[in-house]
C-alpha cells in the first residue's frame, strides 16, 4: 500500500460516521468529536488495520481461497461484542 493505511481508514470511518451517526454507537469512539478521534489510538489501530485488511483482499484476489480463513477470524472477533453492544443499545432507545 503505497498510502498510509491510518489516514486512508480513518477518512472512511469518519465519513461512515457523518453519513449514519447512529453507527459511533457500534464502537468504543461513541461520544468523541472527530478530533478527539484522530488522535486516540485505538481509532488510529482500527482505522489501519481495516484498511490493511482490505489491501490483502484486493492484493490476494489470485489466491482468494485463502481469505475467507482471516474474514472468518476477523468476524469472529468482532461479531459477538457488536451484537452485544447492539441489542444493549436497544434496549436502551425509549419507545422500543
Amino acid at each position: 500500500m503505497s498510502r498510509d493505511p491510518y489516514r486512508i481508514g480513518a477518512r472512511v470511518f469518519l465519513r461512515i460516521f457523518e453519513l449514519a451517526p447512529e453507527a459511533r454507537k457500534l464502537f468504543r469512539f461513541d461520544g468523541m468529536s472527530e478530533m478527539e478521534l484522530i488522535v486516540n489510538g485505538l481509532f488510529r489501530i482500527h482505522a489501519s488495520r481495516f484498511i490493511r485488511a482490505i489491501d490483502l483482499a484486493v492484493n490476494n484476489l489470485d489466491a482468494f481461497y485463502r481469505l475467507p480463513y482471516f474474514y472468518i477470524f476477523c468476524s469472529s472477533i468482532h461479531a459477538l461484542p457488536v451484537l452485544l453492544r447492539f441489542l444493549t443499545l436497544e434496549t436502551k432507545e425509549p419507545g422500543l
